[in-house]
């Protein structure tokens, strides 16, 4: 025999409410163009910041062979916050700031998680982006980043120059002594050879010169080029020095 239909609801039963999903972050105060862009920071806090960059990049490449892959001042944001962090370089050292960065925007992110997860594929990727080369390319995130970093500095000196031109001009915001230094250090970074035999003298001056795009342009002409200069840990040391210098 069939059973019999269930009874109707009780009128005096209200309906459950629906399902409600809700999604939330932490507050971060902003990404890391503004962070430079900001004349109340000082030197030292902007280097000590790349510093802490480098040091969570070469912990990733060290556990999992992290690439980021899109690695630019809005895939890095900024929080105001007072951390002491051990050095991927010595662990018997602390490293500490007044700001923590953050990456975001994974999507053409890959990582060796073969020995944390189950995954079919060895690097889990984009597949349009997915090459072995870019994947194992420990130079390329921090050279995205920093020439990025390079050409906002570029176009601010541009932009203050014309300021300086203007005869109604009276306030031009000037950079602090170890913000001079990062930018020259920036500059010496993407004007020096990198392989003396095989890659010209101007080899990055030439890829800069794309004006419609020249992040993208920067982007493809170097994925594959394995540059021991932009290792986290070289970068590491290299802004160490100019906070002691």
């Amino acid at each position: 025999p069939s059973l019999p239909p269930p009874p109707p609801p009780s009128p005096s039963l209200p309906l459950p409410p629906p399902l409600q999903l809700i999604c939330f972050m932490e507050r971060i105060d902003c990404n890391s163009r503004d962070f430079f862009n900001d004349g109340r920071v000082e030197g030292i806090d902007k280097i000590s910041l790349l510093i802490q960059i480098c040091n969570l990049l070469l912990c990733l490449q060290e556990s999992c062979g992290f690439t980021h892959g899109d690695m630019h001042e809005g895939n890095i944001m900024v929080k105001e916050e007072y951390i002491e962090i051990v050095s991927a370089i010595n662990p018997k050292k602390r490293i500490t700031s007044k700001y923590r960065p953050y990456f975001i925007d994974l999507g053409l992110a890959c990582a060796d998680l073969s020995d944390c997860c189950k995954v079919k594929r060895r690097y889990v990727a984009n597949i349009v982006y997915k090459t072995q080369d870019r994947c194992k390319n420990k130079s390329q995130d921090m050279r995205l980043y920093l020439f990025t970093l390079k050409d906002f500095y570029d176009a601010k000196a541009k932009d203050a120059e014309a300021k300086a031109k203007d005869a109604e001009a009276k306030d031009v915001e000037k950079a602090d002594d170890k913000e001079n230094k990062l930018k020259t250090y920036l500059t010496g970074l993407f004007t020096k050879k990198i392989f003396s035999k095989s890659i010209p003298l101007n080899f990055y001056e030439e890829k800069q010169k794309h004006k419609k795009s020249p992040f993208h342009a920067f982007y493809q002409d170097t994925e594959t080029i394995n540059d021991p200069t932009f290792y986290p840990e070289n970068i590491f040391y290299d802004l160490k020095q100019l906070l002691v210098t």
